[in-house]
């Protein structure tokens, strides 16, 4: 195993550079202690969202009025500055999370393509195995489909239950039974690929129709939210898998969807979160942009159509232009460079990982983006011991001071950051 100190890897790559350290040897370290952090830890932690899941946070996430947007704000803030006392106050336990163990998966299998050989974690099984196994355990059969939600109550516009099932979620984890097929020739693998499929053609809502027969996607069975990330998700996820199982109509339906947020893209190539009918106050960030480009460049490449070709490439340049800063830095939102976001620096490896996989981003170009990238990551870094540790959440300066909130999130930060990295690894190793 590669161990560096906390302070080498604190250092910026150019310093890293002069004291040998290459930047698979980086991505070797924390692929090590990440998993380390695993092993000790357990497949259960906390999420950014948990500690709203009571009568009072329910309450406050309404944001209808004045006191609940008080409320809310207090708590934001605290959550910042004292992440766990404030969980031990409200009595919130770590939990799975079914995102986080298609993550993980995703990254074990990324990891097996590269090294040839499966990385052994549990029982002597490959580390995918007990994810894949409490993922069969604990899906959601849905209108003849089957999907995955989240392990708590959430709020966007409309409440929705714990458990309920997500388009973004299930092709996620939908991800990972790819990579199973793929790298494996497992057909269980497809066929439960093909079950997502179902839960996204039976089971979401479609709205926003138009004359050409484009219409969005529904973010969840429970509501009528037209947002171009989970659309794109969706549609292109049913592309790929009609294609590959010869559902025609699967292809043709998931062009319909795409054709939705594609006639929505602005002249500059980036898309709102929300459609243009439902749109108020979230403005694009860093990593639902990354969501958006990735799928457009899957269509593109499933499909060869040039406009999504076109729409895919125009957005791609725009992202790296203006959702980074002049050190490669994702911001969190579009020029906003005050924040370092853990989130956002899973989203900018993965995202550049699909596009130079695609042949769309060149590789020194590619390679100057992951070392800027992870330069930034390294600064939330948190050294728990000699051989482990994970990322803070997010880095911030505030009144002068500057702020790390101290707390490992099992799916926001190691599940992404491993996944992502992992795939760096695999498109380092496997490209050269």
């Amino acid at each position: 195993m590669l161990i560096y100190t906390a302070d080498i890897m604190n250092k910026s790559f150019n310093e890293i550079g002069k004291q040998g350290t290459s930047l698979e040897k980086v991505i070797d370290y924390y692929v090590d202690q990440s998993l380390n952090w695993l092993k000790d830890n357990g497949w259960a932690g906390w999420d950014p969202y948990d500690i709203y899941d009571n009568r009072i946070g329910m309450w406050m996430a309404k944001r209808e009025n004045l006191a609940q947007r008080i409320a809310s704000g207090l708590t934001s803030r605290a959550n910042n500055l004292c992440p766990i006392l404030i969980r031990q106050i409200l009595r919130v336990k770590p939990r799975i999370n079914a995102k986080a163990m298609g993550l993980f998966a995703a990254g074990f299998l990324q990891m097996e393509a590269s090294e040839e050989d499966p990385l052994y974690l549990i029982d002597g099984k490959p580390g995918y195995m007990p994810c894949f196994h409490w993922l069969e355990n604990h899906k959601v059969e849905q209108s003849g489909g089957c999907g995955w939600g989240y392990p708590f109550d959430w709020r966007s516009r409309v409440l929705i239950p714990r458990n309920t099932p997500t388009v973004v979620n299930s092709a996620i984890i939908g991800d990972a039974y790819w990579l199973k097929y793929k790298f494996h020739g497992d057909k269980k693998a497809l066929s439960q690929c093909e079950h997502i499929c179902k839960f996204f053609l039976n089971g979401l809502n479609r709205s926003g129709h138009r004359n050409d027969g484009s219409f969005c996607f529904s973010y969840t069975p429970v509501d009528d939210f037209q947002v171009h990330n989970a659309n794109l998700f969706g549609a292109e996820f049913l592309i790929r898998i009609g294609l590959e199982a010869g559902h025609d109509d699967w292809v043709e339906t998931g062009l319909n969807a795409a054709k939705f947020s594609l006639a929505e893209i602005r002249e500059d190539g980036t898309l709102n979160y929300w459609s243009n009918e439902q749109a108020a106050g979230l403005q694009q960030d860093t990593y639902h942009s990354g969501f958006e480009i990735r799928a457009l460049n899957g269509i593109a490449n499933l499909t060869g159509d040039k406009n999504f070709r076109r729409a895919t490439d125009k957005y791609f340049n725009t992202w790296l232009r203006d959702f980074f800063s002049t050190d490669g830095t994702p911001c969190l939102g579009r020029a906003q460079t005050d924040v370092i976001e853990v989130h956002s620096c899973a989203e900018a490896l993965l995202c550049a990982a699909n596009m130079f996989e695609a042949g769309n981003f060149p590789r020194e170009l590619f390679l100057k983006h992951v070392e800027g990238v992870l330069s930034a990551a390294a600064k939330l870094w948190v050294q728990e011991a000699p051989d482990r540790g994970y990322f803070a959440p997010k880095r911030y300066n505030q009144f002068g001071f500057d702020i790390k909130v101290g707390i490992p999130y099992i799916r926001w930060g190691q599940a992404w950051m491993f996944n992502a990295i992992t795939m760096i690894q695999a498109t380092i190793n496997l490209k050269q």
